[in-house]
């Protein structure tokens, strides 16, 4: 089931959701995936303009994940790598009670495990599937590694910039890395504990001062608070590349407003949920929402 899942959102996102005439791409047989650069000056220069989400790995409680299930998960993996997807979303609270992480865990476990699986020779002459084979050409085109876009859940007990830090150290372990690509702040505390909020933009910023990521960001902020810790990264000199909220046809009302207070403060909209929640989905007209979609400046998931 997790594979089909995987596979539907793949075929959905690459048969024209995002136009395949800009940027960069990576080819493997009749699927594009291009490249999209990023806000802010960051050695961070380009993302895959489809990434995959993981929100549901280590999910008891929404998704109803069991361990048994990560095989599956993986060939879901491996097919979004083959595509040339290289950047993931995920998140420190991704996974529930005793999984808590569990989804950093297991991009690592993917990665490493795909990447060993890449060094063997196999034949894939006569599989149907082949995608390579569909255009002649059987070379996997996915030169780039992982791109891991982790966010920190603002706990009641991270009230220090320190405490940041540390959970970063803590999510690189469990990812078996030196450094994230993007390191996020799951949300702003600005409307229930606006003390916490200082802690965590300078915790953010050590992040990056500490060599732990390439670029921060941010999640389910608004414009206001978009401006404002926008305004706090320039003074620290961290590069604010990624502001991450649910926008799709059923969002883009209360949300369009960020498309400008992006531009302004120079980061990239991610676009989570894009195709909806699950509850949603039987409105969603397909040909709008792939017009819709078309803005090359949106990095989707």
């Amino acid at each position: 089931m997790a594979t089909m899942t995987f596979l539907v959102a793949l075929v959905i996102g690459v048969s024209g959701l995002i136009p395949l005439n800009t940027g960069q791409r990576r080819v493997v047989g009749r699927v594009n995936i291009p490249t999209s650069s990023v806000g802010g000056d960051s050695s961070l220069k380009t993302v895959s303009q489809i990434g995959c989400g993981t929100w549901s790995w280590g999910n008891r409680l929404l998704w109803n994940y069991d361990t048994s299930q990560d095989d599956e998960i993986y060939e879901a993996y491996k097919i979004v790598r083959n595509a040339g997807v290289t950047v993931f979303d995920t998140a420190d609270s991704y996974g529930t009670l005793d999984l808590n992480g569990r989804a950093e865990i297991l991009l690592g476990e993917f990665e490493r495990r795909y990447q060993s699986e890449k060094q063997q020779p196999t034949d894939t002459t006569n599989q149907w599937w082949n995608l390579g084979n569909m255009a002649g050409n059987s070379q996997m085109a996915d030169d780039q590694a992982q791109q891991v876009a982790t966010k920190f859940a603002p706990y009641p007990w991270r009230i220090t910039r320190g405490s940041l830090v540390k959970a970063a150290k803590e999510s690189l372990e469990r990812l078996g890395q030196s450094k994230l690509s993007i390191a996020q702040l799951h949300w702003s505390t600005a409307n229930y504990q606006p003390f916490q909020e200082g802690a965590l933009w300078e915790g953010i910023a050590d992040i990056y001062d500490a060599g732990l990521c390439e670029a921060v960001g941010v999640s389910n902020y608004g414009p206001q608070q978009l401006q404002k810790i926008a305004s706090r990264m320039q003074e620290r000199q961290v590069p604010l590349a990624t502001a991450q909220i649910q926008y799709s046809l059923m969002t883009y009302q209360n949300c369009k407003d960020m498309n400008d207070a992006c531009d302004q403060v120079g980061c990239k909209l991610i676009s989570y949920s894009p195709l909806c929640l699950v509850s949603d989905l039987v409105y969603i007209d397909v040909p709008a929402f792939a017009f819709h979609l078309s803005n090359s400046d949106f990095i989707c998931y």
